[in-house]
């Protein structure tokens, strides 16, 4: 499951081939002070890495709009991590200001390692 969501997700935009328009909150809320400290600029890291990052070599008019929403539930080090995400993408509705979800991930037990 480690992995789980960025293959799907990179899995799943690639098939698209288009970039995208990535907005990233995080909830620190579960961590300790110091781990809080040392994940400032962890939702702008991620942010800035998938809305700079070209999946394929085609020039796209549009971008596909997704938001990731990532919940820490605890720290065993300074550098491993546990939390939730989810992951959902959108487009908009043909002829119409409205956006329908394309694709929705949730991973509950999501473990990884994050140093500055």
């Amino acid at each position: 499951m480690k992995y789980t969501v960025l293959f799907l997700l990179f899995l799943s935009f690639t098939t698209f081939a288009q970039e995208l328009n990535c907005r990233v909150e995080v909830n620190y809320q579960n961590l300790p002070v110091n781990n809080r400290e040392l994940l400032t600029e962890f939702a702008g890291v991620i942010e800035s890495y998938m809305n700079s990052t070209r999946f394929t070599n085609e020039d796209w008019a549009q971008k596909i709009d997704c938001s990731m929403s990532i919940f820490f539930t605890s720290a065993s080090s300074d550098i491993d991590y546990s939390a939730q995400i989810v992951v959902v993408s959108q487009r908009p509705v043909f002829k119409s200001t409205k956006n329908s979800p394309v694709l929705t991930v949730n991973d509950g037990q999501w473990q990884f390692r994050y140093q500055k």
